[in-house]
C-alpha cells in the first residue's frame, strides 16, 4: 500500500457492512406513516447512528434536522472525537520529535 494514503484509508475491514433497507425505519419509528418514513430515510440514508439520535425527535423532522445537522463548518456527531482518539497513539510517537524541535526553536 503506497505510504502516501492518509492513515485511516490504510486499515483493513474487519468485515462487509451492508446497507439498510427503507423498511427498518418502521422498527425505530413506529409513529410514522410510509410517507414519513420515506422522508426520514431520504434524510438520514442508511446511518443507523443517525436513525438513533433522530428518535426522540421522530415526529419533528425539522427539528430532527435543526439539532442533528452540523453547520457547514461543524463536524458530524462524535467523528472529530473519534479521530482524535484513533490518531492518539500517532501524536503520542511524534511528542518527542516536537519537543526537540520547540527546544531547538527557543534556544
Amino acid at each position: 500500500m503506497p505510504e502516501e494514503l492518509p492513515y485511516l484509508l490504510t486499515a483493513d475491514p474487519a468485515f462487509a457492512l451492508r446497507s439498510l433497507r427503507p423498511g427498518h425505519l418502521a422498527e425505530v419509528f413506529p409513529s410514522i406513516d410510509h410517507a414519513g418514513l420515506m422522508s426520514a430515510y431520504t434524510l438520514w440514508g442508511d446511518l443507523p447512528r443517525y436513525w438513533e439520535l433522530a428518535e426522540p425527535l421522530a415526529n419533528d423532522l425539522e427539528a430532527a434536522v435543526d439539532a442533528l445537522i452540523p453547520p457547514p463548518s461543524g463536524t458530524p456527531h462524535g467523528e472529530a472525537v473519534w479521530l482524535l482518539r484513533e490518531a492518539t497513539p500517532l501524536a503520542t510517537a511524534l511528542q518527542p520529535m516536537l519537543d526537540y524541535w520547540k527546544c531547538r526553536r527557543t534556544g
